[in-house]
């Protein structure tokens, strides 16, 4: 359901600039292949931010004036971690979404990296994983909550979310492929979903990954001759993922 509470809408708001924030460091980090810690910095405060006046404004749209809000009679923000303990609770399970309650379980995560760069040092290499699969889930929640995603806020073609992805660790790709799996079979319970031969996950819809956000198209691999899908826009051999031999083009 979109968000219609007023004080939701602001909270938005202010989290929209954050992703914003985010989006172009990450941008800025895929390009520099990773070696920025300046960008890592404020990815990390800046997707922090995102998630927790996101969180909040989940809250606030769900219950308004929830005792959460208030300290001695007086109100006041409680902080990420505390808000995310009470959108979880069952209370909320009626308005909390599966893909939602997998975003939330990972804003859990995003306190601790946050809280060593803001009282003590930055960490040499941090890894701004997390803070990647957040963005991602945080843009398509925000289309369906707020009316928009990541798109909406930086506009580049192609797609922003391609730098964000580009920035998650190796190590880290198949919890991210697990974590927009679940967002992808939400509504797509009766489609066959096909598995995306540059990122393995099982995400494409229509000729375009949703969790790699690369363009694909269907071709009879010349070996086995199987139809097969492969990224368009790679001019160079690619393997088939039928038989893994090499295509040339």
């Amino acid at each position: 359901m979109p968000i219609t509470n007023e004080r939701a809408k602001l909270l938005w708001s202010n989290a929209r600039d954050s992703i914003g924030h985010a989006l172009e460091h990450s941008s800025e980090l895929s390009r520099s292949k990773g070696k920025d810690y300046h960008n890592r910095k404020w990815i990390i405060l800046s997707v922090h931010h995102s998630a927790e006046i996101f969180t909040y404004m989940l809250l606030k749209e769900f219950d308004e004036n929830n005792q959460v809000f208030y300290r001695k009679n007086k109100h006041y923000y409680p902080g990420l971690l505390k808000a995310v303990k009470v959108l979880l609770h069952p209370n909320f399970a009626k308005n909390i979404t599966i893909p939602e309650k997998k975003l939330l379980e990972l804003f859990r995560k995003l306190d601790e990296p946050r809280n060593k760069i803001i009282h003590g040092e930055i960490p040499d290499n941090v890894d701004v994983s997390i803070m990647a699969m957040a963005l991602v889930g945080i843009s398509r929640i925000s289309q369906k909550r707020c009316g928009e995603s990541a798109d909406d806020i930086v506009q580049q073609d192609p797609t922003i979310l391609r730098d964000v992805v580009e920035v998650i660790r190796w190590s880290k790709l198949e919890e991210y492929n697990n974590f927009i799996e679940s967002f992808i079979h939400e509504n797509t319970e009766d489609i066959h979903i096909r598995r995306c031969p540059y990122c393995n996950a099982s995400a494409v819809l229509g000729g375009h990954c949703e969790g790699c956000f690369m363009d694909l198209e269907e071709i009879e691999c010349p070996h086995c001759k199987e139809n097969v899908l492969i990224v368009s826009e790679n001019p160079f051999a690619q393997d088939c993922t039928e038989c893994g031999k090499q295509m040339f083009f």
